[in-house]
């Protein structure tokens, strides 16, 4: 028979208080004390620290056997101290709490879910086998495979708990092939929760246009897989499959789903037009041309071209940074930047990362680079020196030619070194992939607005280095800045021009003045 019961589901407060119904509840604030020395910190000590604030602040019986399961200490000291709660001999999936502690110990507080012993049955009704067959049929799945035999356990399913059998389940439906660990009430055989096991957050859809250039020419999907695909076009192939590798490194590497971070399907059209020599993001999805085999081939055949444009979505969702001018350049260098991350994940190395369409790009010659170097832009023709960018019209502004700024700054985060040139002679230390794509992940999507310039990039990318790492990281986002003479960082304008102080950091720039901050003088 159900159960109802009261499951009590914590959420973080610094706040003195306890708020909330039975079935959802908070509490922080000063709940005792606990000793984090390594030989006091046993499971047993810890469950009993938590158990008495269940029983004094969130109406725990007494019963709830809370079993200390993890330990995490955090950058600023605070410990993390996870529990898994057991009853009957058996682990209650859904029961699981955290009691935070500061690092002298005070307990700050407590979150999570548990359920009261006396709520729960002792024994089931129905054997496993009979359950959970009365379970599936009851769900309907068609065609299915049971992979493990039943298991006994509690489960907390809408805010109710049961005892039930559980059991791992391989299915196909409409969206595909299926794995879930399914829940069947020991008691009634019904099901009472199902958890996936196989996430389809990775949308994708890939069109071929046909070498046109209307919607409706665009309008043949060839695949909405979220998996790998192998049609024999190697143009669509590289579409699809690219954009699996560009999901794939925002997931794993900054826990982003999708373009919007809310599971967006990834829409491509390939075989756009005749001897098209370009790719673009219309904000809505990515768009590829065929190249004229001269200049360029297919331009979806390169993971760092697809993730760039898979990128200029990210940004359209977040910073929205308007495409023209210095907010463009940036724009365009966020997009170098972490199509160049995805291009060495794929494998590519050394010099290859920071060239830009190197595998798409003159495919008639060899090992010429790309369309863009960012350890050297103006080998391309492209601005490396904030100081002497350009500002005319052409390019929106100069959105292509300018990232180079940004994308040397970037290049010279992670390898370190002086700029190519000489034209600074600031050393930048090496911080490395990780930590500088965290960076500029940061500036992206916690600080870049609009309009933002690259003085605001330079102090949007330090208050990443300061909340995501230290004082070494944000020494070294400044240095890389000097280094591509970008104005901003610590104490402000410094710098003289035509003889006189200069009253903010753009009038330095506009009077081009070069050098380390402190020290500027005008040439």
């Amino acid at each position: 028979m159900l159960k109802r019961i009261s499951t009590t589901a914590l959420a973080l407060l610094l706040v003195p208080t306890l708020v909330g119904a039975a079935e959802s509840k908070f509490v922080s604030g000063d709940l005792g004390s606990i000793d984090l020395n390594a030989k006091a910190l046993t499971s047993s000590a810890a469950s009993n620290v938590l158990q008495d604030i269940l029983v004094s602040k969130l109406d725990g019986e007494g019963d709830e056997n809370m079993v200390m399961v993890k330990l995490h200490t955090d950058r600023v000291g605070d410990s993390h101290l996870r529990f898994q709660q057991m009853f009957n001999g058996l682990k209650v999936v859904g029961g699981d709490m955290y009691m935070h502690v500061g690092p002298m110990g005070k307990v700050f507080a407590v979150n999570g879910s548990f359920t009261h012993g006396s709520d729960l049955p002792l024994a089931p009704a129905l054997t496993g086998e009979g359950a959970l067959g009365k379970a599936l049929e009851r769900a309907n799945l068609g065609q299915h495979e049971v992979l493990t035999a039943p298991e006994l356990t509690y489960v907390i399913a809408d805010d109710d708990a049961y005892l039930a059998y559980s059991a791992v389940v391989d299915y196909v439906n409409n969206d595909g092939p299926q794995r879930d660990i399914v829940f069947a009430d020991a008691m009634t055989g019904r099901v009472v929760a199902r958890h996936p096991q196989f996430h389809y957050a990775r949308s994708l859809e890939t069109y071929n246009c046909n070498n046109g250039t209307s919607n409706a020419a665009c309008s043949n999907l060839v695949s909405s897989s979220s998996n790998t695909i192998n049609t024999g076009d190697s143009a669509i192939d590289a579409a699809h499959n690219f954009a699996i590798a560009t999901y794939d490194y925002y997931f794993n590497n900054h826990g982003r789903d999708s373009i919007n971070d809310n599971g967006l399907t990834m829409k491509s059209r390939v075989h756009y037009s005749s001897n098209y020599n370009n790719a673009f993001w219309d904000g809505t999805q990515m768009t590829y041309g065929d190249g004229d085999g001269t200049t360029f081939k297919p331009l979806s055949e390169d993971a760092d071209v697809v993730a760039h444009e898979l990128t200029h979505g990210v940004t359209s969702s977040e910073s929205n940074l308007v495409y023209s001018n210095e907010s463009g350049a940036l724009n365009e260098a966020l997009s170098d930047i972490f199509g160049a991350m995805v291009d060495r994940q794929e494998g590519a190395t050394g010099a290859d990362i920071w060239h830009v369409g190197e595998d798409i790009y003159t495919p008639n010659t060899p090992n010429d680079g790309g369309i863009r170097n960012m350890a050297d832009p103006q080998d391309n023709g492209d601005y490396d020196y904030y100081p002497t960018r350009y500002t005319g019209s052409q390019d929106n502004g100069g959105v292509h030619w300018n990232s180079g700024i940004a994308n040397l700054a970037f290049q010279l985060l992670v390898d370190g070194g002086t700029h190519p040139r000489g034209t600074t002679s600031n050393s930048v230390p090496s911080i490395g992939f990780a930590k500088a794509a965290d960076i500029f992940y940061y500036a992206n999507t916690s600080c870049l607005t609009s309009n933002s310039n690259f003085e605001a990039a330079r102090n949007c990318t330090a208050a990443g280095a300061t909340a995501l790492y230290g004082a070494t990281e944000l020494a070294a986002v400044h240095e890389a800045w000097d280094a591509v003479g970008v104005p901003g960082g610590p104490g402000g304008p410094s710098c003289t021009a035509n003889g006189q102080s200069c009253s903010s950091n753009s009038d330095c720039c506009s009077n081009k003045c070069r050098g380390r901050r402190g020290s500027k003088t005008c040439r």
